[in-house]
């Protein structure tokens, strides 16, 4: 059996949005530079609250005239009302082509050679009827291609690759310490460099003004993130999300997400510190738990 794997991402749509005036306004709205979008490169992007929050996250990529958002399932609807509120009268198009394209993952040890692809973040390529790209957030979460609907899962199984199953890919994505639109409730009380948007490349600091800039820029300069979201195991039942997360009786956090003992949890900078150098364990609802911080992670001195 082939060890590299497709997983359908069935919790996933695809929105168009293409029209005369669609670059300009994406980057009006977007933290990423959308001009950077190409047949051979894609981006992982967000759009915030006038105060900074988080909203919504999604890829981004070229097919053809239009670009291509691939979101969360569950923030469809509001990710299309916010565009279309946005859109006032730029000439743009948005779309729901959900029913048109899947979304798979590619996993495994042997992505590195996968449709002609180089493991640098956001490559891409045309593949088969679709496009392919390395994943723009960590080459460890492997690739990405958006196929057509009515033959996506057989071309899929001509390439070779076996199916994959979608828990474990999350399960995979949160040992990482990487965040999912699947857990936006949670997020919209986040900023985007307390979730690692910085270091998952879904940021430009140089492309000029987007919603929430400003505090975003802000807190970067001034080095204001004082938590982070991280990757938590756990030895026991996965605490709800929102469950508080304690150390010696004491508040440090909140879960975020779970999936079976993998999970992510946004803790204080200075308890996550202190317990690992004292190699702690946290708590929440009566469930033990660790947490590490990912090879990736960066902090302020």
């Amino acid at each position: 059996m082939n060890d590299t794997y497709y997983t359908a991402l069935t919790d996933r749509g695809i929105l168009s949005v293409s029209g005369a005036d669609s670059l300009t306004f994406l980057q009006g709205i977007v933290t990423n530079d959308i001009e950077k979008v190409a047949a051979n490169c894609a981006i992982y992007a967000a759009i915030l609250t006038p105060q900074g929050k988080y909203l919504h996250d999604f890829f981004v990529v070229k097919f053809g005239d239009s670009f291509l958002l691939d979101c969360p399932a569950n923030q469809f609807g509001e990710l299309t009302k916010r565009l279309k509120m946005y859109r006032l009268r730029a000439k743009v198009d948005i779309e729901d082509r959900s029913d048109d394209f899947t979304i798979f993952a590619i996993t495994g040890p042997n992505t590195s050679n996968f449709a002609g692809l180089t493991e640098n973040p956001g490559n891409a390529t045309d593949y088969g009827d679709g496009i392919a790209f390395v994943d723009p957030r960590l080459v460890e979460l492997g690739l990405r291609t958006i196929q057509p609907a009515a033959i996506g899962i057989e071309f899929m199984k001509d390439a070779g690759l076996s199916a994959g199953n979608l828990k474990a890919y999350k399960a995979s994505q949160y040992s990482l310490g990487v965040p999912d639109g699947e857990n936006s409730e949670m997020l919209k009380q986040t900023f985007p460099l307390e979730i690692g948007f910085d270091e998952l490349n879904a940021i430009s600091f140089d492309k000029g003004c987007y919603v929430g800039q400003e505090v975003t820029t802000r807190m970067k300069i001034r080095k204001l993130v004082k938590k982070r979201l991280v990757p938590v195991t756990f030895a026991g039942k996965a605490p709800a999300p929102g469950s508080t997360v304690q150390i010696q009786d004491k508040a440090a956090g909140q879960i975020f997400a779970g999936n079976n003992e993998n999970g992510l949890a946004m803790i204080r900078l200075e308890t996550l510190d202190q317990a690992l150098k004292a190699d702690s364990e946290f708590t929440s609802e009566e469930t033990a738990l660790r947490a590490t911080r990912p090879a990736w992670f960066q902090t302020p001195d």
